[in-house]
């Protein structure tokens, strides 16, 4: 059975059981392929999931000790749809750039209030229609357009010139708080990007990904060295295998380091030798995620 983010799949509902004694309730999940998942019960409790049905589910992460999280398909929304919410209040909320902005306090199918950032918007409707960004842990996340007709002229997916105006401290980190040429404003966190050589007045170009909570987008800058779609050369310093819980899979891992001093993990097949520590082997790039590499897995030759 091979898991990778973003696929989709149904599972069987098998029981609801509290791991510790003091702890929290979870669903037991089985995939198709017969792995066996948790899934925790609070944040889906209003989702009306039974014991003995069968759930659609998408993997939203593999963390990088391959812990799986999955995320149940919404009784009510998809992701990337519009759908009309009723306006209970508005307020005005700080970002995490330190600027206040307008927003709308609405509900949801479950009466679950919802915070969505609204300047320039008409909140004198009852109704305010919505875009469900992306689905978490069993929150929406939701965006609207102001009163010109559009959210923001960045896109996610799409690579822009920021400019970084200042830095602020948020919840006990630094974050750099950058410009994008629509002059909306943005946060990245400071310790993931040291080694960039970023600082205030400096221009960057950064791949921008998906709408946070309150508006902001993550902003991921070009990383001074490597390219993605490039094949570079890594020494190798360790080797790790373990057995991932959800689904018995050996997880082998060849970890490198690369010219910042870095460390990144290469997925290695079980049945080809490993390179001894100390050597060099060549990796495809994927991407990157907060400042680290997203290596190519390695294959049988």
């Amino acid at each position: 059975m091979s898991i990778k983010e973003g696929q989709v799949a149904n599972y069987s509902v098998l029981a609801i059981k509290k791991i510790d004694e003091d702890g929290e309730d979870f669903f037991v999940l089985k995939h198709p392929a017969g792995g066996k998942f948790l899934l925790p019960y609070s944040p889906y409790k209003q989702y009306n999931i039974e014991i003995g049905a069968t759930i659609k589910c998408r993997v939203d992460k593999i963390s990088c000790s391959g812990k799986i999280y999955l995320e149940p398909e919404h009784p009510c929304y998809m992701e990337g749809s519009y759908y009309d919410f009723k306006l209970v209040s508005t307020t005005i909320i700080m970002l995490s750039t330190g600027d206040t902005v307008d927003a709308a306090i609405v509900e949801d199918c479950f009466f679950n209030k919802v915070e969505v950032v609204a300047t320039g918007v008409n909140l004198s409707d009852n109704v305010l229609n919505c875009r469900v960004d992306y689905i978490r842990k069993g929150n929406i996340y939701l965006s609207v357009y102001n009163a010109n007709g559009k959210q923001c002229d960045i896109k996610a997916g799409e690579s822009y010139q920021f400019t970084i105006t200042g830095q602020i401290k948020h919840e006990n980190n630094l974050y750099y708080i950058v410009e994008a040429p629509d002059k909306s404003k943005h946060t990245i966190n400071c310790k993931y990007y040291q080694k960039y050589g970023l600082e205030k007045e400096k221009s960057f170009i950064g791949e921008v990904s998906k709408l946070s909570k309150r508006g902001n987008y993550l902003i991921e800058p070009k990383h001074p060295i490597y390219q993605v779609g490039e094949i570079y050369s890594f020494e190798v310093i360790e080797i790790i295998s373990f057995q991932r819980e959800e689904d018995f899979k050996v997880i082998s891992r060849v970890i490198i380091l690369d010219k910042l001093g870095e460390k990144a993990s290469i997925d290695w097949p079980k049945n080809k030798d490993y390179p001894v520590v100390g050597s060099y082997i060549q990796s495809k790039v994927l991407g990157f995620r907060k400042g680290k590499l997203i290596l190519e897995e390695n294959k049988v030759d």
